[in-house]
């Protein structure tokens, strides 16, 4: 499998994350970091019905996934109708899942990951660009958030983070300033 994946220019790790080389990889990986290797669960030599094969399959991925990325970073549940067995988005869009702007409520909701961070705002045109009059509150460390009630409207805005002016790393939408910075851009309909 390590031969047909350099075949393909792609990483065992995108080619066939389930076969025995990926799992040596992982462990070779694990070991350089100083961490014990990963145990999977054994091949079943019995022949399975391919249903059978694939939920077999998917709980080593699985498994394998939590030894490389942590605890419940696949969530796999046999039980489940097909399509809600597993969580398969991306870390990036688990992120964005959880992070950026979000309309609840007629409510716009803004969060941001910002570790660090002991003081965030966000200053915008609807607020006059006010550093201070609406700070972001910090539910969990590194994770702040903040409701405002925005009339439907175009809205500019940025986050200043310990003073110092920050775009949202979690929206896209971006315009150029009368500085030659970006502002971030939020609709509300």
């Amino acid at each position: 499998k390590l031969k047909e994946a350099a075949s393909f220019g792609q990483p065992i790790t995108e080619y066939d994350p389930g076969s025995r080389g990926y799992k040596d990889f992982v462990n070779l990986a694990r070991e350089l970091m100083g961490h014990r290797p990963a145990d999977i669960e054994p091949v079943v030599t019995e022949t399975l019905s391919r249903p059978a094969e694939l939920v077999q399959r998917a709980k080593q991925l699985a498994q394998l996934t939590n030894f490389q990325f942590g605890k419940n970073a696949v969530s796999f549940n046999a039980d489940a109708p097909l399509d809600q067995k597993f969580d398969l988005r991306t870390t990036q869009q688990k992120i964005d899942a959880f992070y950026g702007i979000r309309f609840i409520d007629g409510d716009v909701h803004f969060a941001a990951k910002f570790a660090e961070a002991r003081r965030v705002q966000v200053a915008g045109d609807f607020n006059g660009w006010s550093s201070v009059s609406t700070p972001l509150t910090s539910p969990e460390p590194g994770r702040w958030i903040a409701r405002l009630p925005l009339q439907a409207g175009r809205y500019k805005y940025r986050f200043v983070v310990d003073g110092v002016w920050t775009n949202d790393p979690h929206n896209p939408a971006t315009e150029t300033n009368e500085f030659g910075e970006l502002n971030n851009v939020v609709e509300v309909a």
